[in-house]
This record gives structure tokens, sequence and C-alpha cells, in this order.
């Protein structure tokens, strides 16, 4: 099995951006039928969580393993369906219904590894954040995803550069760590979309 190496540098970022998630399960059913609904699961066989964000005929997901995996993706939905390649040769299969999403991720390569996953509605704080910061012309993002039982993957990439595995704390999702290169703290406050 072949997986993308995320090489590690001693840069940090704050970073945080909560999409998708609502607050409650009757606020999920509403968002869901106004076009947004977010879901978070696991990926078997993997150390790998999933997030995934339907809006519409949109979709965002994200798969983090805090470590090997840091994967976006973005694409759209038709007839309850998605697949997306990301770069690096990552295909997510999603299907979305009146329940979980359920799909699978498929790594890279001719005899990439396939692994399903289903991934459950839920409330705030489980959910798909993201955040990122320009400075000094370098781009941080950051993506995490927290499951209901608080458990979370998440890291923080300047290009394909890992700059670390930090904590999201939900009451307070600011993630710091500083850029020795940059010579600043930098901080992103989160905000809910959806």
């Amino acid at each position: 099995m072949r997986t993308r190496i995320i090489r590690r540098a001693p840069a940090v970022a704050l970073l945080a951006l909560l999409i998708g998630v609502p607050g409650s399960a009757a606020a999920s059913r509403q968002a869901h039928i106004a076009g947004h609904a977010g879901y978070v699961g696991t990926v078997s066989g993997t150390r790998a969580f999933v997030a995934v964000v339907e809006r519409g005929s949109r979709v965002t997901a994200y798969v983090c393993d805090s470590g090997r995996i840091a994967q976006w993706f973005e694409g759209t939905v038709s007839a309850g369906r998605s697949k997306i390649t990301a770069r690096g040769g990552y295909v997510l299969q999603v299907r979305f219904g009146h329940g979980p999403a359920t799909g699978s991720l498929r790594f890279p390569g001719k005899t990439g590894a396939l692994h399903h996953f289903t991934a459950a509605s839920d409330a705030r704080p489980a959910g798909l954040w993201r955040g990122s910061k320009t400075v000094d012309g370098k781009t941080f993002v950051g993506g995490w995803i927290i499951l209901p039982d608080g458990r979370q993957r998440g890291e923080i990439l300047s290009g394909s550069t890992d700059v670390g595995s930090p904590i999201l704390h939900a009451d307070d999702p600011k993630v710091p760590v500083s850029d020795q290169k940059v010579g600043v703290v930098i901080a992103i406050i989160a905000i809910l979309i959806g």
C-alpha cells in the first residue's frame, strides 16, 4: 500500500475554521433540507478519520490520520453520489441518503488499497474544522476531524510539508504553534459555516 508521505518541518501555525456540522439534531435536519449536511466517521483498516460536508451540489471532504494522510477533496454531488480524485491520486467515493454517508477511499497507485467508511451526522463539536493563514507569502492550511466521542485527527500543512498535528480544542479553537522562519505566532479564530 502506498501513501503520500508528508515531510515534517519545524514550523507551526495557528489555524481553525469550522465547516459544516450544525449544533443540534433539529438543526442538522434543517441544514440537510437547506442543502448543508456534515458527516464524520472512521476509515476501515486505517487510523484515518473522514469528514464530508455536502452543500447542495458541492461536496468538501477531508481524510486525515495525523501523520501520513492529510488529504482534502472538493467535488460535486449528482444523484446522491460523488466521486472525487484528489491531488496525489486518492479517490473518494461517497453516497448520500437518509442516514449516514457511506463510501470508500482508494489509496494512490494501480494496486492502491480500498477502505470503506460510514460517516454519521452529528452535533458540534463533532465535525470538520479547517483553517488557513498566509504570512510573508507562506500559506498554512489546517484540517481537523472531531468525532462525537471527542477523538480527533488533524494536520497543518504548508504546501506538502507537515507543520504539525496539534490538538484542536473546540471551545477555544486556536491552535498555537510557532513558525521559526516567519518568527511570529499566527492566530485564526474559528467560525461556524452553515
